[in-house]
């Protein structure tokens, strides 16, 4: 028995969503490759710590769509 009788719509986006942010984290993680730690331009350290620091958002955000997804029970 479920919990969400209804409200597979919203489930279904909710999984929808948790995946698509865990495909922008893999994409956020290619971008942090080891090649872009020797920085040498102020450009490229602006580049590098704006893409951290999205990463780290966009982990709390993924932490937050699992905790909602396990909500729903099956």
């Amino acid at each position: 028995m479920t919990n969400y009788a209804g409200l597979e719509p919203l489930r279904e986006d909710v999984t929808v969503l948790a995946n698509d942010i865990y495909e922008l984290l893999s994409r956020l993680k290619a971008l942090e490759s080891p090649k872009h730690h020797d920085a040498e331009t102020v450009a490229e350290l602006l580049a590098r710590n704006a893409i951290g620091r999205i990463r780290d958002l966009y982990m709390e955000a993924y932490r937050e769509a699992l905790a909602l997804n396990a909500c729903f029970k099956d």
